[in-house]
C-alpha cells in the first residue's frame, strides 16, 4: 500500500512508484472517479508526446 498526505491546500502528492507504474511526468493530466462505494479512482487522461 502507498500513502499520501494532503496538504492544507487540498494537494497531494502522487508517489513515485506510482508516477513510474503509470508513467506519469509533470505535466500529465489525471482523472479522479468517485465510485458508488466512495472509493477514488486515479487514471492518466493525457500524456506528454514521446513520453
Amino acid at each position: 500500500m502507498v500513502l499520501s498526505t494532503i496538504t492544507s491546500k487540498g494537494q497531494i502528492t502522487i508517489p513515485k512508484v506510482v508516477r513510474d507504474s503509470l508513467r506519469l511526468h509533470p505535466g500529465d493530466k489525471v482523472e479522479f472517479f468517485i465510485t458508488e462505494g466512495k472509493e477514488a479512482l486515479l487514471r492518466p487522461v493525457t500524456k506528454k508526446k514521446g513520453a
